[in-house]
């Protein structure tokens, strides 16, 4: 919405709009980017919240209808939909600060800052790309990995542009003082992580046998994290039950890690990279796709090492009947939620940018990886409720 309006404002349009002058205006205050969009849907839009699209003669406009999407309230009863349930709003959910009501527009202004930051980084060709993995070389936090949330920019508000050169500083996410938390770190301080030199999964020194073992004991990672997140979900569950639920995650980060060209080398130490946003593609919540399911397994089972996990899921995917089809139905909806709140936990950009920005999703350039969930994976971190987690995630 800013690059339209910015366009019906710049001589050339959309396409003559620099992305220096985007990334300042969408930086500023969400009552800025209402003003903003007032050139495109009109004042009294652009100051409204839950507007009745069936009131606005232009709603079938795409500009419009998204404003529409960006200004309304997110109610409680909707925060968290039941697995299956229809989609709602377009079929978008809004997984950015899900608890608060307030508008997109009010609440994502960053996440469309961080957009437009990381695509001047590639229009410069200097600085730090999203989810680059780093080590901090200098300062309080020395030698501590860390994972870049976004670059800080040195703002020119009188030109209303960012001013020239690669980015100054980065927030990173690290661990710092037992939490896992943003730090501010000048560019001088830092330096890319190699793969060899990622700390171990969960704080600890762990080594694997295979990239099916790796993927095997970060999948115990993200749902013993998940248990402590919603233990309500898995209340009066057996532990064979909670079982199959780990056996969908490790063949969805199995089956991720191989399209991603992380099963090299064979044992397991490049799983890490892993993203987790394809790995929640390939386990959806919805019923519909049980042949889809079945040939994921059939296909992981053809590559992975021998494991009785394999053989349990093949076989309750093969019952019939419906209490089987309602475990089914249960294991597979929970295994979706385990690797979609692990993701969701992660500051990363995604759903709520620019249309030219998407094409950064597109390539694959905003991903979380499992690396991103090692330090919050520890015994220790899983034993804090969401609420300590929480204030990582605000500005």
């Amino acid at each position: 919405m800013s690059l339209a309006a910015l366009g019906k404002q710049t001589a050339g349009g959309v396409d003559a709009v620099e992305l220096g002058t985007l990334a300042w205006h969408v930086h500023q205050e969400p009552f800025h980017l209402r003003a903003l969009a007032a050139s495109v849907v009109g004042a009294g839009l652009a100051s409204g919240t839950d507007t009745d699209p069936a009131t606005v003669v232009q709603a079938d406009d795409p500009l419009v209808a998204r404003w529409l999407w960006l200004t309304r309230t997110w109610p409680e009863a909707l925060e968290s939909p039941a697995v299956g349930a229809p989609p709602r709003w377009d079929g978008l959910y809004r997984r950015i600060d899900p608890d608060r009501p307030e508008p997109a527009v009010d609440v994502c202004a960053s996440w469309a800052a961080a957009s437009a930051g990381f695509a001047l980084v590639r229009e410069r060709g200097a600085g730090l790309g999203p989810e680059t993995r780093v080590r901090i070389t200098a300062g309080e936090y020395d030698g501590r990995p860390g994972t870049v949330i976004f670059p800080v920019w040195d703002l020119d508000d009188h030109a209303h542009d960012v001013r020239p050169g690669p980015p100054q500083a980065y927030l990173v996410r690290s661990a710092v003082r037992g939490t896992f938390e943003p730090v501010l770190v000048e560019a001088r301080a830092l330096e890319t992580l190699a793969v060899e030199d990622e700390p171990a999964p969960f704080g600890a020194d762990a080594t694997f046998t295979s990239v099916w073992d790796a993927c095997r004991i970060w999948a115990e990672g993200l749902v013993d994290w998940h248990r402590a997140y919603r233990p309500g979900d898995y209340d009066g569950r057996p532990e064979q039950e909670v079982r199959l639920v780990l056996g969908f995650v490790t063949v969805a980060l199995f089956e991720a890690a191989r399209d991603a060209g992380l099963h090299v080398p064979a044992d397991g130490s490049a799983v890490s990279r892993t993203p987790l946003v394809r790995a929640v593609d390939l386990m959806p919540a919805q019923y519909a796709v049980r042949p889809r399911v079945a040939e994921l397994i059939a296909r992981v089972a053809r590559e992975a090492q021998e494991d009785p996990l394999l053989e349990d899921l093949r076989g309750t995917w093969a019952l019939e009947s419906p209490e089987a089809r309602a475990l089914q139905y249960w294991v597979l909806g929970q295994a979706h939620m385990v690797l979609a709140e692990n993701t969701s936990q992660m500051r990363v950009t995604a759903g709520t940018t620019p249309v030219d920005l998407l094409e950064l999703i597109d390539q694959g350039d905003l991903q979380v990886t499992l690396a991103d969930r090692a330090e919050d994976l520890t015994a220790r971190a899983q034993e804090r409720t969401y609420e300590s987690i929480r204030p990582l995630f605000d500005e």
